[in-house]
């Protein structure tokens, strides 16, 4: 339909061009491989909470375990050096400049650089609703069966508004009688 009209969900359209495809909708199934342990080193107990809940959100079924290990591990260390950094920026803000001025302490210009690379990943993993939306990744009912839904389009909310079962429409009034009443009016 051309012109403002209803739309379907992008997890919904149809693109057969050339085997493209417009959107991914994900189930929420618990993965068959375990997730990956982090990287070696001390990392903070907020960065290992990190880790784990993104391997078992619903968007972690999209990673290629071979391919994207590398950049999650790369984010992850990011998120952890950015916790770090905030915390010392936090204990102390403004430090002694070259001068003996006081000035803005570093630690919050390169926190603010980890984050915009923090930022980058995030998007490129559609780790944000909006990002999702971009890539036309959606979730939730694709684990729910034809009949579930349907069920579901069947239940009335409100018991005021349901019809009867013996319910029966009126027939539509046929044009021909419309017609003889005006002929009528008209003589």
């Amino acid at each position: 339909m051309r012109g403002g009209g209803l739309k379907k969900p992008r997890s919904q359209l149809q693109d057969r061009r050339q085997g493209r495809h417009t959107g991914i909708v994900l189930a929420f199934m618990k993965p068959d491989e375990p997730p990956p342990e982090i990287p070696a080193g001390r990392w903070l107990g907020s960065t290992k909470a990190l880790w784990a809940s993104f391997w078992a959100a619903p968007i972690a079924q999209l990673v290629d375990r071979v391919a994207d290990l590398g950049r999650l591990q790369r984010w992850i260390l990011y998120v952890d050096e950015w916790s770090r950094l905030m915390r010392s920026f936090r204990r102390e803000r403004m430090v002694k400049g070259s001068r003996g001025q006081n000035v803005v302490s570093p630690m919050l210009q390169a926190a603010l650089a980890l984050e915009a690379k923090i930022a980058e990943v995030e998007a490129r993993f559609g780790l944000t609703p909006s990002d999702r939306m971009r890539l036309g990744i959606s979730f939730g009912e694709a684990h729910r069966s034809l009949a579930d839904l349907n069920a579901d389009l069947d239940v009335v909310a409100d018991e005021e508004y349901a019809l009867p079962a013996d319910f029966q429409p009126s027939a539509p009034a046929k044009a021909g009688r419309k017609k003889a009443r005006r002929r009528g009016a008209a003589s």
